[in-house]
């Protein structure tokens, strides 16, 4: 996509709508970058093509022959899985690398979510795909399996920044009480998808 203030980033986005509200879905020419629950936000966080920037025409002929249109048909079909029940863990090849390429051999661009993130808050990040589907952990006891028992607040932070919620399920951490906690879609989508991954009797 064109980008008018730091020169042509090579990413490709979707809106896509899902039972939660709006999504929008960003890859690279790597793998998934992003998957946001506030996408106008995130086109303006990134530089990427709004209305200010291009014409929907525009935006899709930018999307042609890149890569990262396979990575976000795969996006879809699997969050419809999910969504619709059928799926329990994505297989999906993801970006958290620090910077994202620039088309036309420009200086490639910090990754805003994983460079201002830290290498702590991607480690928690990674690790909660290892929260069983249908199940939770609290904070503190995501620190002790990363390896820092008192870093409970820390990991917080970490879900907090996910880039990726959903496909990082940071909805299935939650306090020790068992009360939900934050959530960056809000507690009531946090709570939608818990509820949807609720065994059902």
């Amino acid at each position: 996509m064109s980008n008018p203030r730091r020169g042509k980033v090579a990413l490709v986005y979707r809106h896509l709508t899902s039972p939660v509200g709006p999504l929008l879905a960003v890859a690279s020419r790597r793998g998934l970058a992003a998957l946001s629950f506030e996408p106008e936000a995130t086109l303006e966080q990134l530089g990427l093509a709004t209305p200010r920037t291009a014409a929907p025409s525009e935006a899709k002929q930018a999307q042609v022959e890149h890569p990262g249109v396979e990575i976000l048909d795969q996006v879809e079909t699997q969050l419809s899985e999910y969504f619709a029940g059928q799926r329990r863990s994505f297989a999906l090849v993801l970006d958290l690398l620090s910077t994202f390429e620039v088309d036309e051999g420009g200086p490639e661009v910090p990754n805003p979510w994983v460079s201002a993130s830290g290498s702590f808050r991607q480690t928690v990040q990674v690790a909660l795909s290892e929260i069983p589907y249908g199940q939770t952990a609290s904070y503190g006891q995501v620190a002790e399996r990363v390896g820092h028992p008192r870093a409970a607040r820390a990991v917080g932070s970490a879900c907090a920044t996910n880039p990726l919620p959903i496909i990082l399920p940071c909805h299935r951490v939650t306090k020790a009480d068992g009360s939900l906690g934050n959530y960056t879609g809000g507690t009531e989508i946090k709570r939608a998808l818990l509820d949807l991954e609720r065994p059902r009797t």
